[in-house]
């Protein structure tokens, strides 16, 4: 297991496969997928296992991934937060899902925010993305909180979605 960063409640660090029941209680739950993909809940744990081992296999070849989310305090993994390739690269998506019980308690923003910043500094992205379903007010204020701003120019912005940028020049501001 690998640290990658902390933030004062939170460490985000790599998955381990004995990470499996946290992953699969987090993604098993249809209420975290609602706005992401209703039909991509898994239904098992042996189909939580084999995503569960793509997101290791990631993390090895990009240097980054969705990492597990653990609160200090507990010591227990309540999300995930971090990043893929948007549409096959080269920008950076963010990206969080978190436990429905740690919802509404700031850990999304707090994650995230450190996230942009591990972005920006240690990967060097010139900009980071993000897509949010357009009933998901409560994404788009954690996004808004930590310096996105809706793209309006961007094809990616839908009946469905809109489509959000981050950079440097953007999120620190005076």
């Amino acid at each position: 297991m690998a640290i990658i960063l902390e933030t004062e409640r939170l460490i985000l660090r790599t998955w381990l496969l004995n990470d499996l029941k946290d992953f699969f209680e987090i993604y098993g739950d249809e209420e975290v997928w609602r706005f992401v993909d209703p039909k991509g809940v898994f239904k098992d744990e042996a189909s939580a296992r084999r995503v569960l081992q793509k997101g290791i296999a990631y993390q090895v070849e990009h240097g980054f991934c969705h990492w597990a989310t653990v609160e200090k305090s507990r010591g227990r993994i309540i999300g995930a937060c971090g990043f893929n390739l948007f549409e096959g690269g080269p920008r950076l998506e963010l990206v969080y899902h978190f436990a429905r019980l740690f919802w509404r308690q700031g850990y999304a923003t707090e994650a995230a925010r450190a996230c942009l910043r591990y972005a920006f500094e240690r990967l060097e992205a010139p900009m980071v993305v993000a897509s949010i379903d357009k009933q998901n007010t409560a994404s788009r204020r954690v996004l808004e909180k930590i310096g996105f701003v809706r793209d309006e120019s961007s094809p990616v912005n839908n009946a469905v979605e809109d489509f959000y940028i981050a950079s440097p020049a953007i999120t620190h501001r005076p």
